[in-house]
Parts: structure tokens; C-alpha cells; sequence
């Protein structure tokens, strides 16, 4: 029987063996809502841009049907559109170029209020499309993390009894409903159509692309996005895959020069760091091939370093936080003590204490806690700047842990396939989730803010899916 007669092909990309990689239905035109990329889609997202220059208030509505379309039709061609939905051109623009506060007047006048719901609806809708998914017999799950995605669809009756509670005692109640499904977003793009090599690639280029636009615009201060902190590390290690492999290598060292120009030199420590650890991880990376004999060795190592100096970090900050007036250390040593103890310690001490003199269970979001900085007791209400204890504070001491355990399913699957699988595309979006996660998330959960952590959540859920072969390195039959 000839592979067209099964409805089956096996793709693969040049130097890879044809054996090796998952089986994917074969392409043809009716077929094209299985490709990374759909020029319609696209064009429709760039026709949102254009209107929220124009006229915000009303894109913002426009954004949430284009947004609720693209989410319930749940392919990879998606992702790219959906991430250029994020942006607003008007509000960033009115920000950076027209004053600041001052410039943004005109912009909220035209707003009614109801626009956080334009918002605040679309993750629940990618929620609602997950378990509808989980449950659909055509959707291959064979990628699926069963364990994680059971106890989070269960664990989720507690987020929406934790949201009614809130929402009755006058409390803000949309941010564990919003945080929750941003989580699950990687469930979401662990089940979507698998991709094939090339496509892959494309994806992941596409998005590296992306990355390195906003770091150009960020770093002229003309549109400065916090797209930048989850797509600016992706564009390093795309890059620095591109230049060690001579693939590309004169767009793969402008890509690398641009990100790095803002990420490194322009920005936050977290934002520094996550960028130069992607970097390193694409030097790495870049001898991975498709068989179990590459570099996994190396590439496990090193993420597994890098959590262990993860959780030192965290528990030296917490340990030896600094709460009273100190004398400023201007060297560089100085300033990361100050960052972790005097900063971000004091965070972790008050959160962690509030929870042990006051334990809740269900969901309420936004618990604000004391701190002790600067000599004074102050009631802080803007999170520890921890991933992990920002998901116990969002959610509770029952769907919080079950949260990290989904994100930690994400990053070991992650890992597993991209020890054998040498996509340029899976590698870059793969490496920047672990990243956001694992070493962004020591210090900030940006992966989790609305519209920005998702795509990459769902995009590297994908990646697990494209490049899953089940028991090992080669494929299953």
C-alpha cells in the first residue's frame, strides 16, 4: 500500500532520516489549516493592528472576535496571528511618543469600562476549548500530559467556586480565571495538529522574527511591549542556532545583534539574564540532532544546573532577605545582592509568612501582605515577583501547586524532546519556554501576563506534540 492510499506521509527535513520523524497527514491545498503560517489569518491580525491606531476602543472589540475565532479553531496557523492581537499601536504609541500619562487621554475617553471583559474572555474561552479538545476522540493525544491535564480540568471547578466567592465578597475575581487558563494554554497546544519538520521551522523563525522587531522598537523607545520579555530570548537562541549551523548566518547575527541590543544593554537584570541563558542554551543546542546519540547529555545537564542555581537563588533571598535600611553597593556584585536580598527577598518573607499565619484553599486573587522594607511594614499589593508563589497567591494552596505541576510537566516534556530532536524552530521555541519558566520565574511570572505568556505556553505545547515519538528517540509505529 503507498503512503497516499493510508492518508499518511512521512516529512522530513534535509540530513534527517526519513524514519524519524511523527507521521503527518499529507499536505495539499484544501488542507492548509494545518500550516504554520495562513496569509488570511495574517492579514486579518495586521487589519486589527492598523485599527487600533485608528480608533482603540473599538479594535478592542474587534480584537476579541478575531481572538475567540482563532482560539476556537485551535490550529498551529494560530499562534502568530493570535501573538500580533496582543498588540495595541495606539496605546503603546500614545505612551511612548505622546507624553506618557498625559499622552494617553485622548485614548481612555473613547473607553467605556466593559473593555476588560474584551480581554479577560478569550483565555476562558481557550480554557473551555481545552477540555472540549480532552474530551473530542478525533483529537490524537498522544503528546497530551494526561496526568497534569486531568488534575488541572479538575482543579478547576475550585478556580470558578474560588472566582463566585470573590465576586460576592467584592473582591476582583477575573485574575485566577485569567491566570488559570493561561496555564493552560500549553495543554491547549499540546492539542492541537502536530506540525512537520519545515513548518515547524517556519513557526519558530516567524516568531523569532517577531522578537527581534519589538526589541528594535523597544530599544528606539517606539513601541515598547512586555512581548519583549518572552519573545527577545526566543529571538537569541534562534539566532545563535542560525549563526553556529550557518543557517541564515547573516539573518541569524542581525536577529541576535537586535534582541541583544535592548535584552542585554537596555533592560532589567531578569530580562539580561533569561536572554544570555538562551544564548548559552543555543550553543548548545546547536550540535543536537535527530537521534538519541546527540548533545542530551550536555543540554540535560545544563538545564538541570540551571534549576538547582535557580532554587539557590531563591532560598538565598528568602534566607538572608535584607528588611532595614542598608548602605547602597554600586559594584556589580552589590547590585544582585541588593536585587535579590534587599528586593525581592522581602517579597518572598512576607508572602510565605502571610500564608502560614492565614492558609486559604480556594482561589481569591490579588491577596494583598505585609512586607518588611526599608525599616517600615508596608501592605504590598503587586505579587512577590516569584512564578511559583504568584500561582499559590492567585490560586490557592490546592490549584496552585496543581498549576506548577502542569508548567513543570511543559518544561520536562520540553526538555525530553528537544535532547533528540535538532528543529531549529522547536529548539528556539522550546528553550524560551523553559527559560521564561524556569529562570524568568525566579524573579518575575511575566510568562503568566494576560496575552503574552500564552503564546508561548501554547506554541511550545505544540512543539511537544510535532516532536513526540513516546517511549524514546525513535519513532513508534
Amino acid at each position: 500500500m503507498t503512503p497516499y492510499a493510508s492518508g499518511t506521509l512521512t516529512l522530513h527535513h534535509p540530513g534527517q532520516q526519513a524514519a524519524e520523524w511523527p507521521e503527518v497527514r499529507v499536505r495539499s491545498r484544501r488542507l492548509a489549516v494545518q500550516r504554520a503560517l495562513n496569509p488570511w489569518l495574517l492579514f486579518f491580525a495586521l487589519v486589527y493592528l492598523a485599527w487600533s491606531y485608528v480608533h482603540l476602543s473599538s479594535s478592542i472589540w474587534a480584537r476579541f472576535v478575531l481572538a475567540s475565532y482563532l482560539i476556537w479553531r485551535m490550529r498551529p496557523d494560530i499562534i502568530v496571528p493570535y501573538c500580533l492581537t496582543c498588540v495595541q499601536l495606539r496605546l503603546g504609541l500614545s505612551a511612548e511618543v505622546m507624553g506618557g500619562v498625559q499622552g494617553l487621554d485622548d485614548v481612555y475617553a473613547g473607553l467605556t469600562g466593559f473593555e476588560s471583559y474584551a480581554f479577560t474572555l478569550p483565555p476562558v474561552l481557550m480554557g473551555l476549548r481545552t477540555v472540549i479538545a480532552m474530551f473530542d476522540a478525533r483529537v490524537s493525544k498522544r503528546a497530551f500530559a494526561n496526568v497534569a491535564g486531568g488534575a488541572w480540568l479538575v482543579a478547576g471547578l475550585l478556580v470558578i467556586a474560588g472566582a463566585l466567592y470573590a465576586r460576592a465578597n467584592g473582591f476582583g475575581w477575573t485574575a485566577s480565571l485569567r491566570m488559570y487558563t493561561v496555564v493552560g494554554s500549553a495543554l491547549y497546544g499540546m492539542l492541537m495538529p502536530r506540525l512537520d519538520g519545515p513548518e515547524l521551522k517556519r513557526l519558530g523563525g516567524s516568531l523569532a522574527l517577531l522578537g527581534a522587531l519589538v526589541s528594535w522598537s523597544a530599544l528606539y523607545s517606539i513601541y515598547n511591549s512586555q512581548l519583549v520579555f518572552v519573545f527577545g530570548p526566543l529571538a537569541a537562541v534562534w539566532g545563535v542556532l542560525g549563526v553556529v549551523r550557518r543557517e541564515k548566518p547573516i539573518l541569524s547575527l542581525i536577529v541576535v545583534a537586535v534582541s541583544g541590543a535592548f535584552c542585554v544593554f537596555c533592560s532589567t537584570f531578569m530580562l539580561m539574564l533569561t536572554w544570555l541563558w538562551c544564548a548559552v542554551a543555543g550553543v548548545i543546542e546547536s550540535s543536537v540532532r535527530s537521534t538519541p546519540t546527540g548533545s542530551y547529555k550536555r543540554l540535560h545537564a545544563f538545564i538541570l544546573a540551571s534549576a538547582m542555581l535557580c532554587a539557590t537563588v531563591f532560598l538565598a533571598g528568602f534566607i538572608l532577605y535584607v528588611g532595614e535600611k542598608s548602605e547602597a553597593d554600586t559594584s556589580l556584585r552589590g547590585r544582585i545582592e541588593s536585587k535579590l536580598y534587599q528586593d525581592r527577598g522581602p517579597l518572598w518573607v512576607g508572602f510565605v509568612q502571610s500564608v502560614y499565619d492565614e492558609p486559604y484553599f480556594l482561589p481569591i486573587p490579588g491577596r494583598a501582605f505585609t512586607i518588611r522594607s526599608f525599616g517600615k511594614d508596608t501592605l504590598w499589593r503587586y505579587g512577590p515577583h516569584n512564578l511559583v508563589l504568584e500561582l499559590l497567591r492567585q490560586l490557592g494552596l490546592i490549584c496552585g501547586p496543581i498549576a506548577v505541576a502542569v508548567l513543570a510537566a511543559l518544561v520536562i516534556r520540553l526538555t525530553r524532546v528537544m535532547a533528540y530532536d535538532g528543529n531549529r524552530g522547536g529548539l528556539a521555541i522550546g528553550t524560551a519556554a523553559i527559560s521564561a519558566i524556569l529562570v524568568g520565574g525566579v524573579t518575575l511570572a511575566f510568562v503568566l501576563a494576560d496575552r503574552q505568556g500564552e503564546v508561548l505556553l501554547m506554541a511550545a505545547g505544540l512543539v511537544i506534540t510535532s516532536c513526540w515519538r513516546g517511549g524514546g528517540g525513535q519513532r513508534q509505529a
